[in-house]
């Protein structure tokens, strides 16, 4: 059997978010509904590594995870730990005009945590979010809507970072 769950986090892996999206896709009752789905990247997450250790990039990723976990609404929506510093959401049957509020929401609230060395030194945190939003369809497809929502998060990237960006069709 196949771990669904990201060892450090506690949250889904990214096993568990697409098996997670993909049975909420191929569910008819969910015909009518449309999704968004985030892709979330830590700012310079290399660069904390390098300068505070991988035990403090560890707890960063931590705490990123319950902050996720604490704005996105329990048992409606996939968080998951995508890989690396990357994180995915998938905010099931909401209408576009309520993904960018959601979004800008987790990063504001991201810049709020406080992760601090053994020395007292503040590590700031901050993060970039691409996000796709998508009526659901026949032709509704796991690996395009992850691609589209990577799009937009790497405009933010080049765009300045710590920015909340949506997909361009």
């Amino acid at each position: 059997m196949q771990a669904y769950q990201d060892g450090l986090t506690g949250i889904n892996n990214r096993r568990g978010a697409i098996g997670s999206l993909e049975s909420y896709l191929q569910n008819e009752s969910n015909a009518n509904n449309a999704i968004a789905l985030l892709m979330i990247d830590i700012d310079k997450f290399k660069q904390i590594n390098d300068t505070h250790g991988h035990l403090i990039g560890d707890k960063c990723l931590i705490v990123l995870a319950d902050c996720i976990s604490k704005v996105v609404r329990d048992k409606l929506d996939i968080v998951a730990r995508y890989g690396g510093e990357e994180f995915l959401i998938v905010l099931t049957d909401i209408k576009r005009e309520h993904v960018a509020p959601i979004a800008e929401k987790i990063r504001a609230s991201v810049e709020q945590i406080e992760v601090v060395t053994e020395e007292g030194k503040p590590v700031p945190l901050k993060v970039i979010i691409g996000w796709q939003h998508e009526p659901l369809s026949a032709s509704t497809n796991t690996e395009a809507l992850i691609k589209s929502a990577d799009q937009a998060l790497y405009v933010g990237k080049n765009n300045g970072r710590n920015q909340v960006v949506e997909s361009q069709p």
